[in-house]
């Protein structure tokens, strides 16, 4: 890679992304997008009180430490993977649940270090990942028009015209899922975590009764899983993430912090240790740039193949004008059909301005589609076929390939087709329990990581400078 992407040297900004002075509301002044519209404004003033006098979910030291590693895998020197639930539910907020996630993450983790000998930075979509944009405001059940679901955090899942209706409460219960989530995680990694991973893997094996045995590579495939759940003794934290939408609940459990006594304070969010911002959200001159801007946390944009190059630019030079390498992660949620297209000009864009990025991929969000039964769906070949585009990609034109992004659960669903699972159409009747968009499950995720890491194995491509 050009040694000169590597050095934090602040940029040069354009003069539409100079931007003004920032304050923990700043971002009232701008253009905002995809926020909740509450009817009892007394009752959300109350609430976000309540919430902004809690105590922080994450501590200060776990965010910094964390921009230390993503700014490794930025170098090549690990691997970042960033999984969890496209919206995750409070009635997921259980042990069992939260269990299986955890083992999930590290397991991908440890298939990864085992194939390709990278050490992996682990980052959950998990203890906040509560609300979700939408492409529509309104839906129309059963011929009653109502609010679209935008996660548990703002409204009910069940489609009745009340249950829809923003409510103030649900966010002082997803501060306190999240809480619990948390903690749980903490608890179980400083547990056995080998026990941990041979028994939820067992159990999931067990559960699972239609694997695909004919394909050539089954019978490794199960020996390295079952080898990596043997071999886990000691393992490397698990950081969690949510997207930053609810910009009113973010500035709330934003703190003014010193991390250090030889640094100043700065205003950490410690809802969580990494945030992102959404494609849909993304844009230099609105409000959640402009919240983004401020926050000492590693942070994320999402990348669609409509984004303009330009525009992520003077979304990244506003988001990083000390062009900080782990400061910020492009994740990438391109389509496998797009890739080849759309990649290449925003990797123009990006090195002509000499930006420090992590490249990452979100393989799945592109490959949706609406099949015959008219269920949401994705399929395992399509976002395999992404990710070794992306991968091949990235390193042809001398970057450095950081990481992957995926929406998966812990559990046996049937929401994607295909992979080890064989999941067909008739099989989505089964199990298709997602309150948003279709996640891989607990084994099409382990074998989608190692598929990826054996194709990549395979490639004949040149070494980076």
């Amino acid at each position: 890679m050009d040694t000169e992407n590597t050095i934090n040297e602040p940029v040069t900004l354009l003069k539409d992304t100079t931007p003004s002075e920032w304050g923990l509301y700043s971002w009232k002044s701008k253009p905002i997008k995809h926020q909740p519209v509450y009817s009892d404004t007394e009752e959300l003033s109350s609430v976000l009180k309540e919430i902004e006098n809690a105590p922080k979910i994450v501590e200060i030291q776990d965010i910094c430490d964390l921009q230390d590693n993503i700014r490794l895998c930025g170098l090549g020197d690990k691997m970042l993977i960033h999984l969890g639930d496209c919206a995750e539910t409070f009635k997921d907020c259980n042990e069992v649940s939260i269990k299986n996630r955890f083992v999930l993450f590290n397991l991908c983790s440890l298939i990864i270090n085992k194939i390709l000998k990278k050490d992996v930075v682990k980052i959950g979509r998990i203890a906040g990942q509560y609300a979700k944009p939408r492409s529509s405001p309104v839906e129309v059940v059963n011929g009653v028009a109502m609010s679209s679901y935008f996660g548990d955090n703002i409204n009910c899942f069940s489609p009745t015209k009340e249950g829809r209706v923003p409510n103030p409460e649900k966010l002082i219960k997803g501060y306190h899922w999240a809480v619990t989530t948390y903690h749980t995680i903490e608890k179980l990694m400083n547990y056995k975590t080998y026990e941990i991973c041979r028994d939820v893997l067992e159990d999931q094996l067990r559960e699972q009764t239609a694997l695909d045995k004919d394909t050539p590579e089954y019978e490794d495939f199960i020996n390295v899983i079952k080898e990596c759940a043997e071999d886990l003794s000691d393992i490397e934290d698990l950081y969690v993430s949510h997207e930053g939408l609810l910009l009113d609940y973010e500035s709330k459990l934003t703190k003014l912090c010193r991390y250090s006594e030889d640094e100043s304070e700065k205003y950490f969010n410690t809802s969580t240790h990494f945030l992102w911002v959404g494609e849909r959200t993304n844009k230099f001159d609105q409000a959640h740039v402009e919240y983004f801007r401020g926050i000492q946390n590693p942070i994320g944009i999402k990348v669609g193949p409509k984004s303009d190059p330009k525009d992520i630019v003077k979304s990244i030079l506003t988001l990083n004008p000390e062009n900080e390498m782990g400061r910020l992660t492009l994740i990438l949620r391109l389509g496998a059909k797009n890739v080849k297209e759309t990649l290449p000009p925003l990797i123009e864009e990006i090195t002509n301005h000499k930006l420090n990025v992590v490249w990452v991929t979100d393989a799945v969000h592109g490959n949706t589609y609406v099949n015959d039964c008219k269920f949401k769906v994705r399929h395992f070949d399509t976002v395999l076929e992404e990710l070794v585009s992306v991968y091949t990609i990235l390193h042809k034109n001398n970057q450095i390939f950081g990481g992957i992004h995926l929406e998966v659960s812990g559990d046996n669903v049937t929401e994607c087709l295909g992979g080890i699972t064989k999941t067909c159409d008739d099989d989505l009747y089964t199990n298709y329990s997602t309150q948003c968009d279709p996640r891989l499950s607990f084994l099409q995720t382990l074998h989608l990581i190692y598929k990826f890491c054996i194709e990549v194995s395979k490639l004949d491509l040149l070494p980076t400078e």
